[in-house]
């Protein structure tokens, strides 16, 4: 199990979200669409994910666009199950009033209509691959 992890703790830029965090994910704006479960990430899913997170960058979202600095991101982390596969949701924005209140630590953060500054993306915890990118505005 992997403990809190609060983006001010070693300047670290990203949280594991309790299981309880998935009832709004669905109707995220940058959200994966539907899944079937959750489970929480173990700290050596959160190594993995970090340690291949510029792969990011070599996704395309529907429009074309991309993200380019992945790690210039505030990020959520949460485990949901698709089709018996254990991915991890990113839920990812940029810094702002969000980052100085404790609820990012344990509720994911939706603002719609928001441009790059919010995406989302899913990570496959078997394959190390990123897929799904969405970013917020533009699909």
């Amino acid at each position: 199990m992997v403990p809190p992890i609060l983006f001010a703790q070693n300047k670290t830029r990203f949280t594991v979200l309790p299981e309880s965090a998935a009832e709004k994910a669905t109707r995220m704006c940058s959200g994966p669409l539907r899944f079937d479960g959750t489970w929480r990430p173990k700290y050596d899913d959160v190594r993995s994910i970090e340690s291949h997170l510029r792969a990011v960058s070599d996704l395309r979202n529907v429009s074309g666009r991309r993200i380019e600095h992945p790690r210039q991101y505030y990020r959520q982390y949460l485990g949901i199950i698709v089709n018996n596969r254990k991915l991890i949701y990113i839920n990812a924005f940029c810094d702002s009033d969000i980052t100085r209140h404790e609820r990012h630590s344990k509720r994911l953060v939706n603002i719609c209509d928001g441009g790059s500054c919010f995406w989302g993306a899913v990570y496959d915890v078997a394959t190390k691959q990123f897929s799904d990118l969405r970013i917020n505005g533009s699909g």
